[in-house]
């Protein structure tokens, strides 16, 4: 029920119990109980259960739950996952310099500048410490993705602002794309992983399209 204010509203457990037939009553009581505080609860647990407290962005648990839904279906349609995976080029140094707050803040200024760039259907997540990721539904091949993250390069290295403090960052970015019917979630976050991990390795700042031969380094 909309209370008196625009965008409140109080949850009701609602009983209906038939009366007609009751010569005292002859109509249906309806017995109203408030949950309006349970609700709340739950739905702030739910929230919790599958979003990332500090920046709001999935956690590891929905995302791989996602990924595995949407292997199922790019693989009836022959088509693949793309997952970016990457992470923020001695972010060691942040924490240390500034303080862990400072760092805090940086990683949600990340996160922000995260979901300028999503379409409706992509999916990104923190997996932990400064390590992102995004899946992206429904790829053909790597040129499709390409675009996406020439923008990501980019906008990681214009620094962040926090009140008098200019941080500078830069993400070293790994891309992967899975076979349909052939990767897993686990395969698939590996690839790009050691793709991520190469372009660190490379001078950091960039990224890395996965090739089978990271498997041999």
């Amino acid at each position: 029920m909309r209370t008196d204010e625009a965008d409140a509203w109080r949850y009701f457990d609602v009983i209906l119990t038939n009366l007609l037939n009751d010569p005292s009553v002859e109509g249906i009581v309806s017995t109203f109980h408030d949950v309006t505080e349970r609700k709340m609860i739950e739905l702030n647990l739910t929230e919790l259960a599958f979003r990332d407290p500090l920046t709001g962005l999935a956690n590891r648990s929905y995302f791989r739950d996602r990924v595995r839904f949407s292997l199922i279906s790019a693989n009836e349609i022959n088509r693949s996952v793309g997952i970016i995976y990457f992470d923020l080029d001695d972010f060691k140094y942040v924490n240390d310099t500034y303080g862990h707050a400072v760092g805090d803040s940086t990683l949600c200024a990340v996160a922000e500048r995260i979901r300028r760039y999503l379409r409706t259907d992509d999916l990104a997540a923190r997996l932990g410490g400064d390590e992102f990721t995004i899946m992206i539904d429904n790829v053909i091949d790597f040129e499709q993705i390409i675009p996406l993250i020439d923008r990501f390069v980019i906008n990681f290295h214009s620094p962040v602002k926090l009140g008098e403090i200019e941080v500078k960052i830069s993400g070293s970015i790994g891309l992967a794309l899975s076979i349909p019917n052939e990767d897993d979630v686990d395969s698939l976050l590996k690839k790009a992983d050691l793709a991520m991990y190469q372009a660190k390795h490379s001078g950091k700042g960039q990224y890395v399209l996965y090739d089978p031969a990271l498997e041999q380094q």
